[in-house]
């Protein structure tokens, strides 16, 4: 996974946590400190930081106005098996 991340962030790629889990901000970047990989990431978004859980659009776009970039710009990728189990749905699935 770190060649991966060292990897988009030489293409300077910039990478954002969005988590609908029970940490709040603070806590997800001390996971992410805690495995050594929190220096790859520009921003963390968290259900505390709006009303809805990923991957609702309200998230979405907390995350686009933290990165200041555009809907065309983004890529996002959920690992949940919900979503993997159906990668052609959700790829062919409008902006949320």
């Amino acid at each position: 996974m770190v060649n991966v991340l060292t990897c988009l962030r030489h293409l300077g790629i910039r990478l954002v946590i969005l988590s609908s889990g029970c940490l709040d901000a603070p806590g997800v970047k001390q996971q992410l400190v805690k495995l050594g990989i929190d220096t790859y990431f520009d921003d963390v978004v968290t259900s505390a930081d709006t009303t809805r859980a990923e991957p609702a659009k309200s998230v979405l776009d907390v995350a686009i106005v933290r990165t200041g970039m555009v809907p065309h710009q983004l890529c996002y990728v959920d690992a949940t098996q919900r979503l993997l189990a159906q990668p052609t749905q959700r790829a062919s699935a409008p902006w949320p």
